[in-house]
């Protein structure tokens, strides 16, 4: 499946990275055809990162990697030099140059008290375009789970500035989340 905007291709079983303390199950996931691999600065204390960066040593090349900037869950600000700060650590931890994919993590009120306005900061497009021109970072989007998801991905779907989103999915706390995969879908 083409993933979003970015014309990467993935397996339609992604790896999710939060409790993975094995490289090994890593590189077995990767030897069975899953190639999209996602984890996040805060997963586990950074462990999931070193787990993944581990198990895809050497074989890089065969992975779609995404993982998630989040200085709000370390009591950090939203500010650009926190955000670039965190990537550059997620890289080394990755023992990686870049990622495919760079998400801005958990937006929902439940989870940040900001919700969609989180979307809103400068800093956070400006630390975005710093990492891309570095070529830290291929393609950003966005995460989240709360129960004003379909108001943040609505957002950030009309914003236009994000080529990834990746949501809880569930017809039963979001009756409307199939139109809104119809819209994104429509939206490449």
């Amino acid at each position: 499946r083409t993933l979003g905007r970015t014309g990467l291709v993935v397996s339609e079983i992604g790896f999710g990275g939060y409790p993975v303390t094995n490289p090994d199950v890593v590189a077995y996931a990767l030897d069975k055809g899953i190639n999209y691999f996602d984890t996040a600065h805060c997963y586990n204390g950074g462990l999931s990162e070193e787990t993944i960066g581990k198990g895809l040593k050497g074989k890089r090349d065969k992975a779609v990697v995404t993982t998630k900037w989040c200085p709000y869950h370390s009591g950090q600000p939203d500010k650009k030099e926190v955000f670039l700060a965190q990537l550059d650590e997620s890289l080394k931890r990755l023992q990686m140059d870049y990622v495919d994919v760079l998400l801005t993590h958990q937006v929902g009120e439940n989870s940040d008290g900001l919700g969609y306005k989180r979307l809103q900061n400068p800093e956070l497009f400006e630390a975005w375009e710093t990492a891309k021109k570095a070529g830290k970072a291929r393609f950003f989007g966005c995460s989240g789970h709360d129960g004003d998801l379909m108001q943040v991905m609505n957002y950030a779907l009309d914003t236009g500035k994000f080529d990834v989103m990746l949501c809880r999915y569930s017809f039963l706390d979001y009756p409307e989340q199939q139109e809104f995969i119809q819209k994104a879908k429509a939206q490449g």
